[in-house]
């Protein structure tokens, strides 16, 4: 059975290697970042928005210009946080940034 270090450093060795890496998180990484999850209870974009107009096809071809226009301002949300630590340390640690 392999070691559970073996594994890391395996990893650690692939990553090193790589001329690209992309990390997937979930929200909450994107929350302490100030940018809206979806799901959330309270603050969740769904809370707010209908997510049958804004995300769905039957929303698009009713109004699609409504949902260009909230896209866009989520794209522009997006831009402006600054990254929580977390994913400032993943992102300095090969000494790129983000390519989105």
């Amino acid at each position: 059975m392999r070691d559970l270090d073996d594994d890391l450093r395996g990893l650690r060795e692939r990553i090193a290697a790589a001329s690209r890496v992309c990390v997937l998180t979930g929200a909450g990484m994107s929350a302490e970042s100030g940018i809206a999850t979806f799901r959330d209870a309270l603050t969740g974009l769904w809370s707010r928005f209908d997510p049958a107009q804004l995300a769905s096809e039957d929303g698009f071809r009713a109004d699609p210009q409504v949902v260009w226009d909230w896209y866009a301002e989520r794209r522009r949300a997006c831009a402006l946080p600054s990254p929580m630590p977390g994913t400032s340390r993943s992102v300095s640690s090969r000494g790129a940034g983000p390519a989105c």
